[in-house]
């Protein structure tokens, strides 16, 4: 069985000492369902860490320290484990280097219709004039088709 990851070890004691602040013991408490959201993320932590997806283990490691910052602000996490889970977070990705992922391509712009093509010319446009009239194309010939035949 390969052994942990030396990252793994800190985020693995990082859930102990939020399960021990649960209550007994000389540590100060922290109410249990902030405990419990805490050592769940320390868990997620260690998991990505050990995984090697170090973008998620640095955007988690963030939600941690900011949730853990806000439990202290609000006196739900007393100051001495806020600033362990704090400490401990930050060390545990400090050398984690994230790669961000190049943005995507932007989607390639649609053709154009039919009816805007330029090089279509006149075809796609309506023989009719605003008065309903047809303007023909024979109209400033003067003459009728029929007639141009004749001419032959």
């Amino acid at each position: 069985m390969p052994s942990p990851s030396p990252r793994v070890l800190p985020a693995a004691l990082l859930v102990v000492v939020l399960a021990a602040a649960c209550g007994g013991g000389d540590l100060p408490t922290v109410d249990a369902a902030v405990a419990e959201e805490l050592a769940g993320r320390a868990d997620v932590l260690a998991g990505q860490l050990e995984a090697g997806d170090a973008c998620g283990a640095r955007r988690t490691a963030g939600g941690l320290v900011t949730v853990t910052s806000e439990a202290r602000d609000a006196g739900t996490v007393p100051d001495v484990i806020a600033s362990e889970v704090i400490a401990t977070t930050r060390d545990l990705v400090r050398d984690v280097s994230c790669e961000a992922e190049p943005e995507p391509e932007p989607d390639p712009a649609p053709p154009p219709e039919e009816d805007d093509d330029p090089q279509r010319g006149e075809r796609g446009k309506s023989d009719q004039g605003k008065d309903g009239e047809g303007k023909g194309r024979d109209d400033d010939k003067g003459g009728d088709k029929e007639d141009d035949k004749d001419d032959d």
